[in-house]
């Protein structure tokens, strides 16, 4: 495809990368092998150019994952569609496997046929309340519209510089989080998600790789994995190391000039010093 100029998508039902709170089990682990994992996203860092898209499912839930490269910087992106089957019951024991959604599809509604870089997607769902209650009266059930990715987030595409730039904003915004939690279930009840639940999922975002996951898992939100600069042409210019050197040298420099304003202050509040006459 590469010789070729040809534009790949890969479609599959596991995915690369690390669960989220689907499958409660599982939390916060790996999704294939570490070995394979790493080595997976090393072909898509290698083939970046030529692979357009990423398609898997498996975690029954709607999501997606940045893939970045051995230094952390994002190359990829990977989407994680929803499923027909859903998962939910009233057994307590069930709870503890899996949290449940709602059945929903998503469908790829734009995208550029030249490139085929991906534009936006639709996603549709089934309430299950409403679709039982209206089985009890004899009625057809009804998908309804659930949300379109660019119009739901404000993005202007699918590429990996907007998804970043989602990132960016999910990280930063509680209340985006939390809508991002309830989309990905298709508003399907799952309670209370607390603050690991939040930090695992915001992870299975950022840290697609062992290091750069078990750091933002053990640090929080203290640890921006995707704090990245684009340059015109969506790529990245600027690793995580970077960042965090960069980071540091803000803090001593904002320590250095508080230091220096509470120096004045101090010597302002003495007054003036008089010398003895003679």
């Amino acid at each position: 495809a590469q010789q070729r100029k040809q534009k790949v998508f890969i479609s599959g039902h596991v995915g690369p990368g690390y669960y989220s709170r689907a499958l409660v089990g599982h939390t916060a682990s790996v999704v294939f092998f570490d070995d394979i994992n790493e080595r997976y996203q090393d072909m898509i860092a290698q083939y970046k150019d030529v692979v357009a898209g990423q398609f898997f499912g498996h975690q029954h839930m709607n999501a997606f994952v940045i893939i970045s490269d051995k230094n952390g910087s994002p190359v990829s992106t990977m989407h994680l569609g929803g499923s027909v089957t859903p998962w939910g019951s009233k057994d307590p024991v069930y709870r503890t496997l899996s949290e449940p959604t709602n059945p929903c599809v998503r469908l790829y509604t734009t995208y550029r046929r030249s490139t085929g870089e991906l534009l936006d997607y639709s996603v549709y769902y089934l309430d299950l309340d409403k679709a039982n209650a209206a089985a009890a009266s004899q009625q057809q059930a009804k998908w309804e519209f659930l949300y379109s990715a660019c119009k739901e987030f404000g993005l202007q595409d699918l590429s990996t510089a907007s998804m970043v730039e989602l990132a960016h904003r999910i990280t930063s915004s509680p209340e985006l989080l939390t809508r991002y939690i309830n989309l990905s279930s298709a508003l399907k009840d799952t309670g209370p998600c607390d603050a690991a639940c939040r930090q695992a999922m915001l992870c299975a975002i950022l840290g697609s790789r062992h290091d750069s996951h078990a750091a933002c898992i053990s640090q929080g939100s203290k640890v921006h994995t995707l704090a990245v600069q684009m340059d015109e042409h969506g790529k990245s210019t600027t690793t995580v190391r970077d960042v965090l050197v960069g980071l540091t040298v803000s803090i001593v420099i904002v320590v250095g000039i508080v230091l220096v304003v509470r120096a004045k202050r101090a010597r302002m509040m003495q007054g003036p010093r008089y010398g003895r006459f003679r």
